[in-house]
Formats: C-alpha cells, sequence, structure tokens
C-alpha cells in the first residue's frame, strides 16, 4: 500500500516560507524512494496571497512540476483560504484559475474523488460554502459572487456534504477501496476552547457524515499541527500545521502507513 504524505499551508510568496519549500522538494526527492511508493497530499494554502499576475501560483506550480517530474506523479490539491486572495477575502476570479493551475480543470467540482490503488481519497473544498453561488437548473455555476470569508472560517455548503455522503455510502470507488481518507483547509475539531475564527462552519454535520466511515482525515489551516486520532470513531485525525514553517514553528511532515498502526507514522523531517 502506497503512503501518504502530508503538507499542507505552504504559503509560496513568503520569501521564509519559499526558501523552506526548495528544501522541502529536494529532501523529499531524495529520502522517499521510489516516488512510486508515495502519495502527496496538499490541504491548501499553497500561496500566501494571489493577486492578478499569478506569480504565486506559477512558483507554487513550479514546486510541485518538479515533484512530478521526479516521479511523484500522485499529487493531490484542495485550495485554502488563502490561495483565492488574501485570506480574509476572497475574489471569484481566482476560484477557476486555482483549479485550472492546480488540478486541470478550470471547472471541476467538489468533492474531487481519486481511486489510487486500495484508497480511495476524497477532497472537500472548505471555500465553496464562503462563495455565493447562484445554481441554474441545469445544476451549473452561473454567477459567483464575492464574499468576504469572516475571520478566515470555511464553510462546505449543503450541496457538498450531500455528495460526500452519496460517496461514501453508494459510490464504487468508496465502498469496495481498503481505505478512505479525506482531506480538506479548515479544521473540524476544537482545540482546548471553541475559536473565534478559523473554524469550518458546518463541522457538526461534516463530522456526522464522516464517523465510523474514514480511515485517515487531513487539514491544515491554523498552524497548530495536533492529532485527533480515534474521535469520531476515525483511527488517523492530522492537523498538519504549517509545512514551510510560517511563524516559526517546524511542525512534522507526517508520512502515514495505513496498513500499520498509526503509532509507526513518522515524520520525513524534511527542512534539512
Amino acid at each position: 500500500m502506497k503512503k501518504i504524505i502530508h503538507l499542507t499551508d505552504l504559503h509560496i510568496g513568503i520569501d521564509e516560507c519559499d526558501q523552506v519549500m526548495k528544501n522541502i522538494v529536494a529532501n523529499i526527492k531524495e529520502k522517499t524512494t521510489p516516488a512510486s511508493d508515495y502519495i502527496i497530499v496538499i490541504t491548501g494554502d499553497l500561496v500566501d496571497k494571489v493577486d492578478d499576475s499569478l506569480s504565486t501560483y506559477m512558483q507554487a506550480k513550479e514546486y510541485i512540476d518538479e515533484l512530478k517530474q521526479s516521479g511523484f506523479n500522485n499529487i493531490l490539491i484542495v485550495p485554502g483560504n488563502h490561495d483565492y486572495g488574501t485570506g480574509n477575502h476572497q475574489e471569484k476570479e481566482y476560484v477557476g484559475l486555482f483549479n485550472k493551475t492546480f488540478l486541470g480543470n478550470e471547472f471541476i467540482k467538489y468533492p474531487i474523488l481519486d481511486r489510487i490503488d486500495e484508497i480511495a481519497f476524497i477532497g472537500l473544498n472548505s471555500m465553496e460554502g464562503e462563495m455565493t453561488r447562484v445554481i441554474s437548473q441545469s445544476d451549473e455555476v452561473i454567477s459567483v459572487e464575492e464574499k468576504d470569508s469572516r475571520f478566515a472560517a470555511g464553510s462546505l455548503g449543503k450541496k457538498q456534504l450531500n455528495e460526500l455522503e452519496k460517496m461514501l455510502t453508494s459510490n464504487p470507488k468508496v465502498t469496495t477501496a481498503q481505505k478512505v481518507v479525506v482531506y480538506l483547509h479548515h479544521r473540524p475539531f476544537y482545540y482546548l476552547i471553541p475559536p473565534t475564527g478559523h473554524h469550518l462552519q458546518d463541522r457538526t454535520q461534516l463530522k456526522k457524515i464522516l464517523k465510523g466511515k474514514i480511515d485517515l482525515l487531513l487539514f491544515g489551516h491554523t498552524h497548530r499541527e495536533k492529532t485527533f486520532h480515534g474521535r469520531r470513531k476515525i483511527p488517523r485525525i492530522y492537523d498538519g500545521g504549517a509545512s514551510t514553517g510560517k511563524d516559526g514553528k517546524r511542525p512534522p511532515h507526517m508520512v502515514i502507513d495505513l496498513s500499520t498502526d498509526p503509532k509507526n507514522d513518522i515524520d520525513g523531517n524534511f527542512y534539512e
């Protein structure tokens, strides 16, 4: 079974994060071989901010392309709040541009389902509910209005949650998989006290849908690395922190082997 490398909150565009990302790419290429044995999952905030030049998108894509050229063909990505603008404010033109740049399809719909060998991966867009969408009868997006994301909060929205529930219960790619992984940007769990911001607004609905149905949940956003193993009958739950060390922290770069006990997961430590 392939191993999973979890990265999150890269914040490309900040000089210090860019330098760390160069080291991460180099060390992944050196330490995790053969590349075909690994799947890389990036849970949002690839860039710190984006503008019309798309320079940060292009910079982040260079790192991803370098990994792909080295044989890491399975790289799964979902957006974070910084990927659509500046963090607290999202702009509609970047939704399609992000999807086109990093996922190869401007009009991709979430949840994204990938079946890689025995593992089903479901990617969620925790910014989707933060964008006001006007839907036509043909179920196509005909208008997307800009909307402030209050205190960098996130939301999946009813439509995405309904599709997720259907996938988990009736899609053969999921129901026949040995392991099921769900990944998103915003955290579905509190830490010590309820947050004033940064949370997933429909986290209660998400946790109800996921309870006992998946093997691994990955997210980031708050730069506070933590595990929640066993919550909601999910064996492994990782908050990856900020993988490029933003805010001066150096969270672990988890390398996850779903074929064995969680205690055997390791910190790849791709910093140096």
